[in-house]
């Protein structure tokens, strides 16, 4: 990764951490899986009351992409993680194209982050973050 790139990518990952107040929709930006990927999401709750994250994953990609898996890191005020629970994007997130995710979370958090665990490209080879 490019250094400028890297910095930049780091200061987003560091605002989405320190600004993710559940209700207030959320970019986590370029994922670890790559520049094909990007998510945008807001915390919420189910109908019971727990905790989850609602959002679209949006592939830059020129094939689909199948079998995501999403880490969601939940953090504490000072930005470290206190929790974490792996959440899938059901069916293919079409090239060029998006897909909706809802994850449910163990605990709520102060803040979240997100990313792109593992996928593979519909047609092609297996990857991964």
């Amino acid at each position: 990764m490019k250094p400028r790139l890297l910095v930049v990518t780091l200061a987003l990952a560091a605002l989405v951490a320190l600004d993710a107040a559940p209700g207030h929709a959320q970019t986590s930006g370029v994922t670890p899986s790559g520049q094909y990927f990007r998510l945008e999401w807001e915390a919420g709750k189910t109908r019971s009351g727990r905790p989850r994250i609602d959002g679209y994953l949006y592939n830059d990609h020129g094939l689909g992409a199948v079998n995501v898996q999403l880490v969601v890191e939940v953090l504490d005020a000072g930005g470290q993680v206190t929790g974490h629970v792996i959440g899938y994007v059901t069916g293919e997130v079409p090239a060029k194209g998006r897909a909706y995710f809802s994850v449910a979370l163990p605990a709520a958090g102060a803040g979240y982050r997100l990313q792109v665990r593992t996928f593979d490209w519909r047609g092609g080879g297996g990857a991964g973050a």
